[in-house]
């Protein structure tokens, strides 16, 4: 899935660049436009593995390849090269296996999920008249929760089931090309740290659409 996203994004931008520089078209960054934006982004997230103790046993659950989605409000501040925003996001993933040192686990099943609200800052980079790159990151508040269980033959039952809200950090770095007039495609990178010690960390690979008005 991520492979096909970045093939598409190269597609695109093969095909859009050159028809922006045969047309004259100054793109946006030669000037950034003025007001505010919304943006639209979503990807894959690969999750590292969480770890917790459940009944006095150390746990540690591994997951499947997730997504996540997001909604931002933005605007440039001051300079050409700036922008800030609020930002609501989800993430989710399926939980893949359930290590309990010294014991084999099978039947397992459940899920992770994320909602976090974080208010983000970026640097803009200007590349060329049509492609521009950015570098940001931002701090907020998570809260997830995890609900997932399987079986040690012979022993019983071993969860892992945990729910938390806490102060949340992420960084973002990546690519973006516009379309059209007011119209920019994103392709980037984010590391998103849910806060609290023992959730995991989401390395999530990302498209998005930002729309200026």
């Amino acid at each position: 899935m991520v492979r096909l996203a970045y093939a598409t994004v190269g597609v695109v931008l093969a095909l859009a660049l050159p028809v922006r520089a045969q047309s004259g078209y100054i793109g946006p960054w030669a000037e950034m436009p003025e007001g505010t934006y919304v943006s639209i982004i979503g990807g894959a997230a690969f999750l590292e593995d969480m770890e917790e103790i459940s009944n006095g046993m150390d746990v540690c659950a591994v997951f499947e390849t997730g997504w996540a989605a997001s909604v931002a409000l933005g605007a440039g501040v001051g300079d050409d090269h700036f922008r800030v925003e609020a930002e609501v996001g989800y993430l989710s993933a399926g939980v893949n296996d359930i290590d309990v040192s010294g014991f084999t686990v099978t039947d397992v099943s459940g899920d992770l999920y994320g909602v976090a609200v974080m208010f983000n800052g970026y640097y803009d980079l200007y590349l060329s008249d049509t492609l521009g790159g950015y570098v940001g990151g931002g701090l907020g508040w998570a809260f997830t929760n995890i609900d997932a269980d399987g079986v040690i033959p012979g022993a019983g039952t071993v969860a892992a089931d945990d729910s938390d809200a806490d102060f949340a950090w992420q960084v973002r770095a990546g690519l973006a090309v516009e379309l059209r007039e007011g119209m920019v495609l994103t392709v980037g990178y984010r590391l998103f740290d849910m806060g609290v010690e023992t959730e995991p960390v989401a390395h999530i690979a990302e498209i998005g659409l930002r729309l200026s008005f």
